[in-house]
């Protein structure tokens, strides 16, 4: 999500779209030592991230003046990102992405 927020081809739509929480929630990347301490906790978060890429993938795909948006490389690095991390409504557990044959860990780890 953090990548996708460095945009600066839609600043202003991206804007439209944020959520108040997202600013605090992405101000700066995730490491260890910025997620929460429990099992349970992580989940949550996981979840919330999940939710909010699902919706801003929405957005993206349901714009007409900004269609052009579908096709920047940071959309569809979230879009695969998406596929592979969450499936429905949920995030997927360590040994479902495990299965999974390209593993992308990260925004910034692919080049597309």
């Amino acid at each position: 999500m953090r990548s996708t927020f460095s945009l600066s081809v839609a600043p202003d739509w991206l804007l439209e779209q944020m959520k108040p929480e997202w600013s605090k929630r992405y101000q700066s990347r995730f490491s260890d030592f910025r997620l929460p301490k429990s099992e349970k906790s992580r989940r949550e978060l996981a979840e919330e991230i999940g939710a909010d890429g699902r919706y801003l993938l929405e957005k993206v795909y349901a714009s007409t003046d900004y269609s052009w948006l579908q096709e920047l490389p940071a959309i569809e690095r979230v879009r695969c990102i998406w596929i592979q991390h969450y499936h429905g409504s949920r995030a997927r557990t360590y040994m479902e992405k495990r299965s999974s044959i390209a593993s992308i860990s990260s925004a910034y780890s692919i080049a597309l």
